[in-house]
């Protein structure tokens, strides 16, 4: 593996597992930091992607979203680029929320978090990145669970 390479991947690798980890603890003021180094991951993991793969080119990094999500699911489409850019707007403003105000990132957002890592890594990943993908996607539905269990019936 090429150094670009490994440090793309490391970079998202770093960025779920800060989410991840910040899932179960959701609104502790001291996680707050987990999730902006994830932001800051994923934002590296951007730039890395623009510049080893796509020669910092819209239309290259479109074409390959494209053709891999061609590959694996019949139909040619670049939009996963735009889920992408959505992804990193709606959590930079979470974020702005979350340090203003001390408002917990939303549950939507979990949820599109959750979505990001079964698409990028079970579903697109293949060997040691889906495993790791199904280990985060475990953690975050135990802790799902167990935040939804020992709410009271009438909350």
């Amino acid at each position: 593996m090429e150094m670009g390479e490994t440090l793309t991947s490391a970079t998202i690798w770093l960025a779920m597992l800060a989410w991840t980890v910040a899932i179960p603890f959701r609104g502790r003021e001291s996680v707050r930091w987990l999730w902006l180094s994830g932001f800051v991951f994923y934002l590296c993991h951007m730039g890395l992607a623009f510049h080893h793969y796509h020669d910092w080119s819209q239309s290259a990094a479109w074409e390959a979203t494209a053709r891999d999500t061609e590959e694996l699911t019949g139909w040619r489409s670049g939009v996963g680029l735009l889920v992408n850019y959505a992804f990193a707007v709606w959590l930079a403003i979470e974020l702005v929320f979350q340090f203003r105000n001390g408002k917990p990132v939303s549950l939507a957002l979990e949820g599109f978090i959750f979505f990001m890592i079964v698409n990028g890594a079970i579903i697109f990943g293949e060997g040691p990145v889906r495993w790791f993908g199904l280990v985060l996607s475990a953690r975050i539905l135990v802790a799902w669970i167990q935040r939804f269990s020992l709410r009271s019936p009438g909350s």
